[in-house]
């Protein structure tokens, strides 16, 4: 069985591997996360505070996307490599 820091190096390699390859993309979305309860918050509920504790909310996170085109482009390539050997 695996421990969660083996979990932990075995994710932060394939991340570091496509990454490595273009295969990533960061951007900033308005998500609203409460740092005093350490919760992201459906925006319906939210004006301003958090509605459980009344905590200022963060409206923007970071968030890395897997970039489609590039990913179906890399399969794609290593699939026809595999083919033609």
């Amino acid at each position: 069985m695996f421990s969660n820091f083996t979990c932990f190096r075995i994710a932060q390699d394939i991340f570091h591997k496509l990454n490595k390859n273009g295969l990533c993309s960061e951007a900033s979305l308005d998500q609203l996360f409460c740092e005093k309860d350490s919760k992201f918050l459906a925006d319906r509920y939210v004006e301003g505070t958090c509605p459980t504790c009344a905590y200022p909310v963060q409206p923007q996170i970071a968030v890395v996307f897997l970039t489609h085109a590039a990913l179906r482009m890399h399969v794609e390539t290593s699939a026809m490599a595999v083919a033609s050997s």
